[in-house]
């Protein structure tokens, strides 16, 4: 495994493990780093040349504002700066968004992988079949344990900052005017500190699993896979699936 280290503002800490197979790029979660990738990137290697950059703000790279503009422009400069031809994107959580937002952008991806790359909920009408009274007193609970957290990071504006712009993401327009394959795969259970929201996240599953499926009757590009006994911790709970559901798609794609 080679280290690199992309220029520009911020910098960029690049794991590669190398090879002249098709390049793919592995995407961490927000307050993670790509070294907790690299167990699903083992799995990866035989058939990819695996690329992991920590996100801007993250791991050993630089520290910048958060944006999806910036993250993008990041992730454009990793590609160039190690000669990646056109690259597979994966991503989990934050990742995985941005692995949508980069299909929505890049046509000449032959695929993206967003492993539960799902906006934080923020409004009773992403809650199927929860009374909105309900759904509005819930996101209000819920909102107060995301300020807690984000109030005991070391830099909790710029925690703030991400947490608003997960939840600000627009998945659904992302996902509507994809220009390369998406596969979007769903957690179907709660992590153990969602537990105390199970109303609330499983309303939240519902609805949005309803709007992507409308949206993928009308965009060829986009394939949904909810995944049983899954949370959004499922990279951790389910590595040889994840690798064999990431494989298996980029393989349909030349």
């Amino acid at each position: 495994m080679r280290e690199h280290t992309v220029p520009g503002d911020p910098t960029l800490a690049v794991r590669d493990l190398g090879g002249d197979r098709p390049p793919l790029v592995l995407l961490h979660g927000a307050g993670g780093d790509s070294a907790g990738l690299l167990p699903l990137a083992e799995r990866l290697r035989g058939a990819y040349r695996v690329v992991l950059p920590d996100l801007r703000g993250h791991g050993r790279s630089g520290a910048a504002p958060w944006s999806w503009a910036g993250a993008l422009d990041d992730l454009a400069r990793v590609v160039a700066a190690l000669g990646l031809d056109r690259p597979a994107v994966v991503g989990g959580s934050l990742g995985g968004m941005l692995a949508a937002r980069w299909a929505a952008r890049q046509p000449e991806c032959p695929g993206a992988v967003s492993l539960d790359g799902l906006p934080v909920p923020s409004r009773p009408d992403q809650l199927a079949g929860l009374d909105p009274t309900r759904a509005a007193a819930e996101l209000a609970r819920l909102e107060a344990v995301f300020a807690g957290m984000a109030a005991a990071m070391p830099d909790p504006a710029e925690a703030d900052r991400l947490r608003r712009a997960m939840a600000d993401l627009d998945l659904d327009a992302a996902c509507r005017a994809l220009a390369a394959p998406l596969l979007l795969v769903l957690a179907t259970e709660d992590l153990p500190a969602q537990q105390p929201f199970a109303e609330l996240y499983a309303a939240y599953r519902r609805g949005t699993l309803a709007r992507l499926t409308a949206i993928a009757a009308r965009q060829p590009r986009l394939r949904l896979h909810p995944l049983p006994g899954a949370s959004h911790a499922m990279l951790a709970e389910r590595p040889d699936r994840i690798a064999e559901l990431v494989a298996g798609f980029l393989a349909e794609r030349p």
